[in-house]
């Protein structure tokens, strides 16, 4: 999820941070908080539980390394280098920069996982053919076949792939981060991206971010005289409600991922928090690392995953794990300052 490797389109967003959620719910602060961090050594716990798939960046190369993380043992196996393709499509956009693993079967494939279809099979991106034309297009995995499903003067950024159908954001200005609404494209084609209601709303710059959980995410703001205050919103994808999921703050968080018990988890360069349905805030455990924290624009955040697990996230030579009890442990993985991302559940 690094940026510094991607294409034109990418940038990074410095995170907004002055002090942590006021008026939020919040068990334990990090000073006190009973959340505890281990390295964990291949000595110390030889059984394995399951097997992490974890990718990490080369600069020096653009290439991508890959490799599964045994749990909780450690130490990579079946590793493996990705390098950039000469596929003309692979330049158009940052998001085919990142790994995703398809099991066994299916090995590894150089691709953002968020934007690939829910049964594995074809993978969505957008790109540029001109100066005022742009495309969004559908690529058959096992093929290779290529269709354009979509060709105008707007520019529509894909976020997710899901049972729904494609979402997407109007990209006004990507390079600064700016971006509006919500729409749903059918992956057959033939039409037009459909506006989903409630999204075409007052929110801050980068709109909605993250869909995921039956909702898409996204950040509101407000300015009183020389003070900002963010918050989070979640539109219900089925009844098309709005609702603050975190009040307004000082803190911009990112909405990173929404864990199996329905909890988001967001995020800025100093604070952690999970968030329940209820509006409750429990801060978390800093990660050693602020690399998920490098805002990405929407749909961005690769180094989030869910699974009965918890939730991984990135870090700076290895992945974290949050237990469902809110529990941090690290687990090394990769070179010690290598960006390392999980690329799908521990199995």
């Amino acid at each position: 999820m690094r940026l510094a490797a991607c294409a034109a389109a990418v940038f990074v967003v410095a995170a907004c941070s002055s002090s942590s959620s006021a008026g939020q719910v919040s068990p334990s602060s990090p000073a006190s908080s009973p959340v505890a961090s281990a390295a964990v050594s291949a000595s110390a716990a030889p059984t394995i539980e399951c097997r992490l798939p974890v990718w990490w960046p080369d600069d020096a190369t653009s290439d991508i390394h890959v490799g599964l993380l045994p749990i909780p043992s450690g130490g990579i196996t079946n590793q493996e280098t990705l390098s950039p393709t000469t596929d003309s499509t692979a330049l158009s956009s940052f998001q085919f920069y990142g790994a995703t693993y398809f099991g066994a079967a299916g090995g590894w494939k150089r691709l953002n996982r968020a934007l690939v279809s829910p049964d594995g099979t074809r993978y969505t991106y957008w790109n540029s053919v001109g100066t005022n034309t742009d495309t969004v297009h559908v690529l058959d995995l096992a093929s290779g076949a290529d269709r354009v499903i979509y060709e105008g003067t707007v520019l529509y950024w894909p976020i997710a792939w899901t049972a729904d159908g494609i979402y997407l954001v109007h990209a006004i200005a990507p390079r600064q981060g700016a971006f509006e609404k919500l729409y749903l494209l059918d992956p057959a084609g033939g039409s037009q991206p459909q506006l989903i209601a409630g999204s075409d709303r007052h929110m801050y710059q980068y709109g909605w971010v993250l869909v995921a959980d039956g909702a898409a995410w996204g950040i509101d703001n407000s300015v009183s005289g020389e003070a900002y205050s963010y918050s989070v919103l979640r539109l219900d994808l089925a009844t098309f409600q709005v609702t603050t999921w975190h009040g307004a703050t000082s803190d911009m968080l990112w909405p990173f991922g929404v864990d199996l018990q329905h909890r988001l988890y967001a995020g800025d360069a100093q604070l952690f928090e999970r968030i329940g349905a209820n509006g409750t805030a429990e801060t978390l455990q800093y990660p050693g690392s602020d690399a998920l924290f490098s805002n990405e624009g929407p749909g961005g955040v690769s180094g989030f995953v869910a699974d009965a697990m918890g939730v991984w996230l990135d870090g700076t030579g290895g992945v974290w794990r949050y237990s469902n009890d809110g529990m941090a442990q690290e687990y090394p993985a990769g070179p010690a300052a290598a960006i390392v991302n999980p690329a799908g559940p521990c199995a």
